[in-house]
């Protein structure tokens, strides 16, 4: 099947045809018309063009701002399932820092009831202690008092043995004197200046002279 070419009749040929045709129109007005009709479609078109460049624009903005959006909305996405990640990571850890608290918690308490039952004890027995500690004290005031009179005593007896002490010292020196006078009148007599011995048997002085067991030298004047 062959293609035929066929010519489309002109639009001006036809208006021609009208101005032959002797309906009475004017071709200046047919023309006009035409006019018309072209600038109509013109802003037509302009119109649609604008549109078509404002609706390009405006796809091309959204889909530029729904890519961005995306992209906002999948870092924060990630950032969130990190900070998820780490909430996660963190409960776990305060889940084993508080077992391990628990388990400190109930030896701490262990620790606690046995470190009261030892101070309940030690309690007792400070009780214990101050009652003997006052009880020590109470004697020891007593002998105390005991002490004080016994240093009054002492110093009385003191006091009595410098008097005895003065006495026998007193009595000696009689009773050497007594001694010597009786030696010198029994033991000298008929020995002046000669040295004799003596000996003191019970109430009697028994003289020698010479030197003999148990007796005591004596010088005669």
């Amino acid at each position: 099947m062959k293609y035929r070419y066929r010519a489309k009749r002109s639009k001006f040929k036809e208006v021609a045809k009208v101005q032959k045709s002797g309906s009475g129109e004017d071709l200046d007005l047919i023309l006009e018309k035409l006019r018309r009709i072209a600038n109509n479609k013109t802003v037509i078109a302009t119109v649609f063009i604008v549109v078509g460049i404002f609706a390009l624009y405006s796809i091309t903005t959204a889909v530029t701002g729904y890519y961005a959006y995306q992209e906002d909305l999948e870092n924060e996405l990630n950032q969130t399932k990190q900070d998820l990640a780490n909430a996660k990571a963190l409960q776990e850890q305060c889940k084993k820092d508080l077992t391990t608290c628990s388990s400190e918690k109930v030896t701490y308490l262990t620790e606690l009831s046995d470190t009261k039952g030892f101070l309940e004890a030690c309690e007792e027995d400070r009780d214990d202690y101050k009652r003997e500690w006052n009880d020590c004290k109470d004697e020891i005031d007593a002998m105390n008092d005991d002490l004080n009179e016994c240093e009054e005593d002492r110093d009385e007896y003191k006091d009595k043995w410098d008097d005895c002490r003065d006495d026998k010292e007193a009595l000696q020196n009689e009773y050497n004197s007594l001694r010597n006078n009786y030696i010198e009148d029994k033991c000298c007599a008929g020995f002046p200046g000669q040295t004799i011995y003596w000996k003191l048997s019970g109430q009697e002085i028994l003289c020698a002279t010479n030197q003999t067991s148990g007796y005591s030298s004596y010088n005669c004047p």
